[in-house]
């Protein structure tokens, strides 16, 4: 499946790219788009009735995903969603007091993108659009559907944004938990099922190696 970078113009004349998984050429002129309506590139192309869109090769996988990993998105002071961030920055404070971020092994960023992963968590605003922040833990849970149960054959799926590398297998399922009367689905990589509780270090790392943007690869033995 192609990698397919979607541009249009915001209001301001200022350029938005998307780059988007799900579309396919179905023809020499026609291509097709499976975009949620929510999403800012959809609004542009209703707005203009216009949009560009360019295939990545191999060659440009950097320029291509080049639009800042997950913790750039939530750090920035500009976030479109600062009740979320807030909230990161206390978890932050939660984990420094209890000695949990430590350099090169577990860092703040690699925290923030675990924590991107939750239920309801989402970096745009959520009073422009509803119901975001679900994507994720879906694609996850699609992934662990698929996977098979070939015992010889581990299945193995890994993220890799900015510095942070969380790796999913399967041992550690999404489940539910209760936040302050209401029912939330979360993927913790620990026994407690708490956010507030340090994950699994073989699964949820601070990496060596720098990605500027965020690609998931996976191995899948049906």
């Amino acid at each position: 499946m192609p990698v397919l970078m979607v541009a249009t113009y915001n209001e301001d004349n200022s350029v938005n790219v998307m780059n988007a998984a799900w579309g396919t050429m179905q023809a020499r002129d026609i291509v097709a788009l499976n975009l949620t309506e929510t999403h800012k590139t959809v609004q542009n192309i209703k707005a203009r009735g216009a949009f560009t869109v360019s295939i990545a090769d191999v060659e440009h996988l950097v320029e291509a995903d080049y639009f800042g990993a997950i913790y750039e998105k939530f750090k920035d002071e500009n976030c479109p969603n600062p009740i979320i961030s807030d909230k990161m920055k206390e978890l932050s404070k939660q984990y420094t007091h209890k000695g949990f971020l430590k350099k090169k092994e577990f860092e703040e960023e690699t925290l923030w993108t675990l924590y991107s992963l939750q239920d309801g968590v989402t970096s745009v605003s959520p009073e422009k659009y509803k119901n975001r922040g679900n994507g994720s833990l879906r694609f996850i849970e699609s992934f662990y559907n698929l996977k098979g149960c070939n015992a010889s054959k581990l299945s193995k799926m890994t993220l890799q944004s900015g510095k942070a590398n969380i790796v999913f297998d399967g041992k550690y399922p999404v489940t539910e938990s209760m936040v302050k009367g209401e029912k939330y689905r979360v993927l913790t990589f620990n026994s407690s099922g708490n956010i507030e509780d340090k994950p699994d270090n073989k699964y949820v790392k601070c990496s060596e190696f720098f990605f500027p943007g965020t690609f998931i690869h996976a191995y899948i033995y049906l």
